[in-house]
């Protein structure tokens, strides 16, 4: 069965899912930790945009561990952010990834 929407539901949905994000909790996330690719040629290097997250000096895969990455930095930055509800920190950690994800699909 497929479902065919209109660009104004789209734009809708969308901005409903938008709802849930911390900006701030966002942009100390996209901070705190760095993204990875390798190069053949150069080894490490430190690109927005690519697969890899350096998480206490570990390198994950972000596609394969997405459901432990988002548990990984939940249990890292909750402190951080205690007025701000878990599951709005967890949506904000699952939008980063998703980003990080897509990012590296359209290069």
């Amino acid at each position: 069965m497929k479902i065919i929407i209109t660009e104004e539901q789209k734009d809708e949905i969308l901005s409903s899912l938008q709802d849930g994000i911390n900006k701030d909790v966002y942009n100390h996330i996209k901070r705190r930790y760095p993204l990875y690719a390798i190069d053949p040629e150069l080894g490490f290097t430190n690109v927005y945009g690519k697969n890899r997250i350096l998480i206490d000096d570990k390198l994950y895969h972000i596609k394969e561990n997405k459901k432990r990455l988002v548990n990984i930095i939940l249990y890292d930055i909750v402190e951080d952010f205690q007025a701000i509800g878990i599951p709005v920190l967890r949506k904000t950690i699952k939008k980063f990834l998703d980003d990080v994800v897509d990012i590296d699909i359209q290069r």
